[in-house]
């Protein structure tokens, strides 16, 4: 979704921290990080990835290796930074994570699926601080999407072929306390502007609704996946001849154009409010 609202501003794809070809780029750099979340744990079994903490880290290092050099003074760089508009989509991994390891068709919802939203969203907020003390003002931040409506979670966790509704009214509740805290964070941090997309509700509908935004199926991946619609595509596998009228390009992930969808209405709601 990034990548599609920096080329409607007429800016570049942001590259891949690590896998940029310049040093120095003052158009944009991305440092998101494939399984990875808030919480540290997040995304461990798939291997090595960044958290949050470490894509703060990487963007610390930026800062001091490479954008202090490319201004004269202090202020310039922190005008520079303050300026600069940033994006997370955050939280995600850390529900299907969550949901995955400690979920049971048996037992039902954990009952202390609040507890596990509390903590999250306390991490989160010293992450968010830790990013404004290191400059940035303009914070655009996705809600959570409704995981209980994709492809993993109702072969996993589900019985028929229906959104779980049990599990996004979880998501509901994480968002809801999400909009509190940021609203917290933009009134007690000085010259801040944290703005909370309200993403959720536009996939909901996109799911429930698919004809209605030119889309034909929203509830099977688009690729041949691995282990039953439960996780990524197979490599090499052939994927569907329709991938523009699909929602769901693997067993998670949205297709290009269910991202641009959303791509659409966050450069209308999110841009609008931090006066770019």
């Amino acid at each position: 979704m990034s990548d599609i609202a920096a080329e409607s501003l007429g800016l570049p794809y942001p590259p891949a921290y690590l896998g940029r070809r310049e040093r120095g780029v003052l158009t944009g750099l991305n440092y998101a990080s494939g399984a990875c979340g808030i919480f540290n744990k997040t995304g461990i079994l798939s291997g090595a990835c960044f958290s949050l903490y470490d894509q703060i880290h990487l963007f610390n290092k930026t800062i001091e290796e490479e954008l202090k050099e490319k201004f004269k003074t202090e202020e310039e760089l922190s005008d520079y930074l303050a300026k600069s508009l940033y994006v997370m989509y955050m939280g995600n991994n850390d529900y299907i994570y969550y949901l995955t390891s400690n979920y049971s068709k048996s037992a039902g919802i954990p009952k202390d699926h609040q507890q596990f939203s509390d903590i999250l969203l306390h991490q989160f907020n010293s992450e968010l601080q830790k990013l404004y003390s290191l400059g940035a003002r303009k914070i655009a931040i996705f809600e959570v999407g409704p995981l209980g409506c994709t492809p993993m979670a109702i072969k996993i966790l589900g019985t028929g072929n229906g959104c779980l509704e049990d599990v996004n009214q979880m998501i509901t509740y994480f968002n809801g306390e999400l909009k509190i805290m940021l609203s917290n964070l933009t009134s007690t941090l000085q010259g801040s502007s944290f703005v909370l997309n309200p993403s959720y509700s536009l996939a909901y509908d996109i799911i429930k609704n698919p004809t209605k935004y030119g889309l034909t199926d929203s509830a099977k991946p688009c690729c041949r996946t691995w282990i039953n619609m439960t996780a990524t595509c197979m490599p090499l596998a052939p994927p569907c001849r329709d991938h523009q009228k699909h929602f769901f390009w693997d067993s998670v992930h949205p297709t290009e154009a269910a991202n641009s969808l959303a791509s659409k209405h966050f450069k209308i709601s999110t841009f609008s409010s931090l006066h770019l």
